[in-house]
C-alpha cells in the first residue's frame, strides 16, 4: 500500500518519473536479510498481483477526489504499466530469494567455523587490526582467567604483553597475506606477568578487513 501511495503522489510531483519501483525493489531486498528464500518466493507472486491490481483496476483507489480527474490513463495503458511493474517485482523477488539463499549459506559457514574453533583443544582469540577481541573460545578463557563474555569486546593489548616490549609492533607487522604467522612468540598476562604463554599470531582476511588469530600452544608457559 505504501509503494502504491508513493506511485500515485510522486506522479504529480515528478510527472512520468516515479520512485515506486525503486522502493518496491528496496523493500524486497530488505526482506532477504531476515526471511528465508522459500518465504520470499511464496509472497512475491502475491505482492506482484497486488501491484498489478492497484495499478490497473484499482488505480483510482486511495487517490483524493480532487486528484482523480488528473489520472487519465486509459485501460490499455494502465494494464501495460501494471504488467511491467509487476514483472519488475517478480524479477526482483527472484533475485532477493537468491540473495537470501547466499545469506543462509554464509551464516551456516560462519556457525560451522565458530563451532570448530570453539571445540579446539587449543586456546584461540580473534581480534581486529586495533586489537579489539571479537571471538575467544573456552580454552582461551581458561588460560586467560576470564569468562568468554569478558574477553569479547576487550582489548588484546590490555590483556597480554611481551617481555621484549614490542607486542603492538609484532601484532601490526603481520602482512595482509592470509595464513602468514609470527612464529612462536612468548607473552604474559599484564595483570600477572608470572603467567606466561607461547602463542602464534596468524593473519586472517574477512569482508570487514584483516583479523589476527592468536593460537595458544599446548604448553602455555614460556621461557
Amino acid at each position: 500500500m505504501a509503494v502504491f501511495a508513493v506511485d500515485r503522489f510522486t506522479h504529480f510531483v515528478f510527472g512520468d518519473i516515479t520512485l515506486a519501483p525503486l522502493l518496491a525493489i528496496l523493500a524486497l531486498s530488505g526482506s532477504a536479510f531476515f526471511l528465508k528464500p522459500r518465504y520470499i518466493l511464496l509472497w512475491t507472486p502475491w505482492y506482484a498481483l497486488l501491484c498489478f491490481l492497484l495499478l490497473t483496476y484499482w488505480r483510482h483507489s486511495f487517490v483524493p477526489d480532487g486528484l482523480r480527474a488528473e489520472v487519465v490513463w486509459d485501460g490499455q495503458f494502465a494494464i501495460t504499466r501494471g504488467f511491467v511493474r509487476s514483472l519488475t517485482v517478480l524479477l526482483a523477488g527472484g533475485l532477493c530469494a537468491l540473495l537470501s539463499q547466499q545469506r543462509q549459506r554464509l551464516e551456516r559457514s560462519l556457525e560451522e567455523t565458530v563451532a570448530v574453533m570453539a571445540a579446539l583443544p587449543l586456546g584461540v582469540v580473534i581480534s581486529d587490526r586495533s586489537g579489539l577481541i571479537s571471538f575467544a573460545n573456552e580454552k582461551a578463557a581458561l588460560l586467560l582467567h576470564k569468562p568468554v563474555a569478558d574477553l569479547v569486546g576487550s582489548s588484546f593489548f590490555s590483556l597480554l604483553a611481551s617481555a621484549e616490549g614490542n607486542m603492538i609492533e609484532r601484532y601490526s607487522s603481520l602482512s595482509e597475506v592470509p595464513g602468514e604467522n609470527s612464529g612462536r612468540i612468548f607473552l604474559h598476562l599484564r595483570a600477572n606477568p608470572a603467567v606466561r604463554f607461547a602463542v602464534r599470531l596468524f593473519s586472517l582476511q574477512s569482508p570487514a578487513g584483516r583479523l589476527v588469530a592468536t593460537v595458544f600452544d599446548e604448553s602455555p608457559d614460556g621461557p
